[in-house]
């Protein structure tokens, strides 16, 4: 009644054994899709931090976002340089104003 066959224990040896090569074989060819879909979802999570503004590594430096108190539409990226040698604070936006750049569009 307990006694338990030798084939059949090698048999479920082989089918573990297959399915473990069978979901290896799904995750190798599925690798692309499985690391965009993983990319798309970093990039979606990071664009959140960013209020929708997007990266971009040629303005990071030369360019900063300047918020305007009452009214968004008025924000725009302005030049960092530019507000630095006219004195600006962050929090005037006036000032700020006068350093909107097209090359940080």
């Amino acid at each position: 009644m307990f006694f338990r066959s030798p084939t059949r224990r090698a048999s479920t040896i082989v089918e573990f054994v297959l399915m473990f090569l069978v979901v290896m074989g799904t995750m190798l060819i599925f690798q692309k899709a499985f690391m965009r879909a993983i990319a798309g979802r970093w990039k979606a999570v990071g664009d959140s931090y960013g209020f929708g503004r997007q990266y971009s590594p040629t303005r990071t430096f030369e360019c900063a976002w300047a918020m305007h108190p009452t009214c968004a539409v008025l924000d725009d990226w302005y030049s960092v340089s530019c507000a630095d040698a006219a004195g600006c604070q962050k929090s005037d936006f006036n000032c700020l104003a006068t350093c909107f750049d097209a090359k940080c569009d």
